[in-house]
């Protein structure tokens, strides 16, 4: 098993103050590689800075006024689909190393406390992390000899695509057994910022997973660990309205409609489109996979005129979501659904990681409901209905 260096072995080096570096020297990585420093946070995806690996090394500088979450990703054929969180902060050296392309599981040393209690998070389910984005290198790869520009026989699509399958089972089993883990390590871990935001994000996951699954019985037992007070205000109230909250909308139930606005505040339904199939698609502003899949949902249009109705749903603040609007330009209906609060079609339909998507029928019944976006995998998923 991978070993991780805690930031008890931070490395020293005098930085400016309101200015931050990064350096890094990792192996058995391809010369030429492009490294990107993002923020996250931001209403795009933003690059803060790019740098290419050459002899094994990378560097990061900027101004830091405070502590922030940045991360450090490669968008290349053979890199997995993962984030590796780097805290960033006025006055700081922060040195990664790396053995492989594995790039979540590289090191990451400084004397930042969030970092620190970042690492500490990953090293508490290494080895589940590790098979987790070995497997999603794997499932890429498979969807673009699925959906490339080059020929293969129809023995070879049905061989990949009984393979895809397999890797997706095998992602969605790993994934749960990565989230398991580290709920295990949050029953003892401090109560700080960051585990407040895991317990949110892994009660929401547990909406997936069957009532009494290990899972959900795992968020629960984190769960308890809050005081009455803490149960019944803020956060905590929220986390309970998730936790214990009725199931949603299943496949072959009828579609749920709902209030839902267009920028200059008038109300839509999805009942107000007629004909063909219902694609919605549950987004954030700032969530990566969702602005990746923008190109094939344009795409999708196009091959299905007349066939397919595309309704990108958000629940984020009005202005926002506008600016998202305004830069992003996404193709499809763009409706939001910020004045239903709680008891939209977020919670109707069961969205929690997004983005999420919901298949509707012409007859309004809802086909398919899935989550996460890869490369070709909203074509392959609605070629089964749309034909």
């Amino acid at each position: 098993m991978a070993t991780l260096v805690l930031g008890a072995c931070a490395p020293t080096r005098e930085i400016p103050e309101g200015r931050f570096r990064i350096e890094g020297r990792v192996k058995n990585v391809p010369k030429g590689t492009i490294l990107n420093l993002v923020d996250t946070e931001q209403v795009e995806y933003v690059i803060v800075q790019a740098d290419t690996i050459r002899r094994g090394k990378f560097v990061f500088q900027d101004t830091a006024t405070t502590s922030r979450a940045l991360v450090l990703a490669i968008d290349q054929e053979g890199f997995p689909n993962t984030w590796l969180p780097v805290w960033v902060d006025s006055g700081k050296y922060i040195r990664i190393k790396g053995k492989d392309k594995l790039l979540d599981l590289w090191t990451v040393e400084s004397d930042i406390p969030e970092q620190q209690e970042s690492n500490l998070y990953t090293t508490c389910a290494l080895e589940e992390r590790r098979l987790l984005s070995e497997a999603t290198i794997e499932q890429a790869s498979l969807l673009r000899r699925l959906h490339g520009t080059t020929a293969i026989s129809q023995e070879e699509k049905e061989r990949l695509a009984d393979r895809l399958d397999s890797v997706t089972y095998e992602v969605t089993a790993l994934t749960t057994a990565l989230l398991s883990k580290e709920l295990e390590y949050m029953q003892t871990a401090p109560k700080t910022p960051m585990w407040w935001e895991r317990l949110d994000r892994y009660t929401k996951y547990a909406r997936y997973a069957a009532k009494d699954s290990a899972f959900t019985n795992r968020v629960r037992k984190v769960f308890n660990r809050l005081t009455e007070e803490e149960k019944e205000a803020g956060d905590g109230a929220d986390i309970a309205y998730y936790l214990f909250m009725m199931k949603s909308v299943g496949i072959g139930e009828a579609m749920i409609d709902g209030d839902l606005y267009d920028r200059e505040g008038k109300v839509h339904h999805l009942s107000e489109l007629e004909g063909g199939y219902i694609l919605l698609d549950f987004y954030g502003t700032g969530c990566y996979p969702c602005r990746q899949a923008l190109p094939e949902l344009e795409e999708l249009l196009e091959m299905y005129p007349g066939k397919l109705h595309v309704v990108g749903i958000n629940r984020e603040k009005k202005e926002d979501w506008i600016q998202y609007l305004d830069e992003v330009k996404p193709a499809g209906l763009q409706w939001n659904e910020a004045h239903a609060a709680r008891n939209g079609l977020f919670k109707a339909y069961g969205v929690l990681p997004i983005p999420h998507y919901v298949l509707i029928s012409p007859e309004r019944k809802v086909v398919d409901s899935w989550t996460g976006y890869g490369e070709g995998s909203l074509k392959m998923r609605l070629r089964k209905w749309l034909k």
